[in-house]
């Protein structure tokens, strides 16, 4: 089974090896070297595949994301920890990053720190997230601590599993106060602090997307509204709006932006909120004549090209 959940954690994402690196060594060191070994090496090679061969196979270049290591890149971030490490440090205590570790660690009460072993392993996820200058990246609510959370759980409860029983039950005592408590603070729980706001499957604007949604035909090229395009997923083409119509977020290049795509022509329905901002409403005007309305009701509008001729 463990092999099994190795293969399968391999199979999410080309950087899970920044988790799965360390449970290797761990594994080597406190239970079976060949399969540490096998873990770790494995990972290793696995990531250098999707990164190099399939990534690059993608989207022609192995690594989008360069653009979020400060300092210029790599090679800056390393001359600026040797020639002016002061900065280096601003860097990790600016724009509320000790605030994000913070709220990784509090809610198991730092029980890890008797016997950091296992909580360890999430080390380089964890300081890759604060390293970024990806603001998403050191921000507790987004995807990017999901893997976090259950090393540092797991952690926790094998440090405390290791305590003397009398002082076990304190300190599970103090990690149940202090869970409840950021839960309090920080999740989205009913009753907390934290509100998210959350359209259900009944909100009057999803079933009105639904209907909407239900009149564009399977293997049309669609532009879409950001919010619905995962709906719109099981096709071919699916572009977000403003694309194609005006680059963003298109492309290899990120900042890349206000451009028009060449393959404008292609697209065969819109579906835009009948609520446009003023950036959309001011895209949409440009093209809009090439479409009329095949369909509207008082949350969306699906606008299909006109035929020529």
């Amino acid at each position: 089974m463990y092999i099994v959940a190795v293969l399968l954690a391999m199979s999410v994402k080309e950087d899970v090896s920044l988790i799965l690196i360390p449970l290797g060594i761990w594994v080597a060191w406190r239970k079976n070297l060949k399969m540490g070994l096998f873990t770790a090496v494995t990972s290793f090679w696995y990531s250098a595949v999707a990164i190099f061969g399939i990534q690059r196979g993608i989207n022609g270049v192995p690594f989008r994301n360069g653009w979020r290591i400060p300092f210029g890149g790599l090679s800056g971030s390393i001359k600026t920890l040797f020639t002016d490490p002061i900065a280096m440090l601003k860097y990790f205590v600016s724009d509320s990053r000790p605030y994000y570790v913070l709220q990784l660690v509090a809610p198991v009460a730092l029980g890890f720190v008797v016997f950091p072993e296992v909580a360890a392993i999430a080390v380089l996820v964890i300081f890759t997230n604060i390293f970024s200058n990806f603001w998403y990246q050191y921000h507790i609510e987004y995807h990017y601590s999901f893997v976090v959370v259950p090393v540092l759980v797991i952690g926790t409860a094998f440090a405390l599993g290791r305590l003397r029983k009398n002082l076990r039950r304190v300190v599970v005592v103090i990690c149940a106060i202090s869970t409840l408590s950021c839960a309090y603070l920080w999740a989205p729980l009913p009753g907390a602090r934290t509100r998210v706001a959350y359209n259900g499957s009944s909100n009057p604007a999803v079933i009105a997307a639904r209907v909407a949604l239900s009149k564009i035909p399977d293997d049309a090229v669609v532009s879409a509204y950001h919010p619905l395009t995962a709906h719109l997923a099981r096709r071919k083409r699916i572009y977000v709006f403003p694309v194609p119509f005006k680059r963003a977020l298109y492309g290899m290049d990120a900042f890349a932006t206000g451009d028009v795509l060449p393959f404008t022509n292609d697209i065969e329905f819109v579906v835009l909120p009948v609520a446009m901002d003023d950036s959309m409403r001011n895209t949409w005007r440009e093209v809009s004549a090439q479409f009329a309305i095949s369909y509207a009701n008082e949350w969306w509008i699906v606008y299909q090209r006109k035929i020529s001729g």
